[in-house]
């Protein structure tokens, strides 16, 4: 005579691999055992302590991606010279630093972040259809500078 496993018998295993899989170590590219994943309660400004603190506590990209590797040690090629001083020729006398506050700035926000839709006026159709997750405290990058003169 067969046994009969009860139908939670699936459930109450899947709960426990589960819970297992979210007790393992959370390791970085470093080697650096991370502490249990950052919750984000409050709209966080990109260049804040709050906010280096929640990013350093993340694991971007897996470890072994190509953007985790360390490349401090390797060769730089025999015209990077050349190729960086090209850049600095090409881009205009105003625009060889980053302006930190000025560039591409972004908000770490919670998960219960409301959603609001946004209309793109630049290239629309190259854009992920909204709504998008966006405090009111978000900055706006402004547009290009009028020189002046």
């Amino acid at each position: 005579m067969k046994s009969r496993q009860s139908p939670l018998v699936p459930v109450i295993l899947g709960l426990v691999l589960s819970a297992i899989a979210g007790m393992a170590e959370r390791i970085n590219q470093e080697g650096r055992i991370l502490g249990p994943p950052p919750v984000v309660t409050n709209a966080l400004l990109f260049n804040t302590a709050e906010a280096d603190a929640v990013l350093s506590a993340m694991q971007i990209f897996p470890v072994t991606h190509a953007w985790n590797e360390d490349i401090s040690r390797r060769p730089a090629l025999a015209n990077s010279e050349a190729m960086i001083a090209q850049i600095s020729t090409d881009l205009s006398a105003n625009r060889r630093t980053l302006r930190a506050f000025q560039e591409m700035n972004f908000v770490l926000v919670p998960d219960a972040q409301r959603l609001a839709p946004l209309a793109f006026v630049d290239y629309p159709d190259e854009s992920d259809p909204g709504p998008y997750p966006i405090p009111s405290t978000m900055p706006s990058r402004p547009g290009p500078r009028k020189p002046v003169g």
